[in-house]
């Protein structure tokens, strides 16, 4: 299930969405209808951070960037390979 909210400035959104048992909370961005993600974390049951992810280059939102609770940074090629690579280290 995904949930929204708006955020304070009214032009993005928080959304939470749940895959394998982790928790995604992302920020979107509104822009000219566009939805765009600019940043999610995610974490476990017990509400310990797996880690967050990115976009490099927010623009064209591709070559997203992963960075674990333990400090490691890993890149991917789109959105859902990094939610993916999030679920696989979880």
């Amino acid at each position: 299930m995904i949930t929204t909210k708006p955020a304070e400035n009214f032009a993005d959104e928080i959304r939470r969405f749940t895959e394998e048992g982790i928790l995604f909370t992302v920020t979107m961005a509104n822009a000219t209808g566009a939805q765009q993600t600019r940043y999610g974390i995610a974490t476990r049951a017990d509400n310990t951070l797996i880690g967050s992810y990115y976009p490099c280059n927010i623009d064209r939102q591709e070559h997203w960037c992963v960075a674990t609770a333990d400090g490691y940074i890993y890149k991917t090629a789109n959105e859902p390979n990094a939610v993916i690579k999030l679920i696989t280290l979880a």
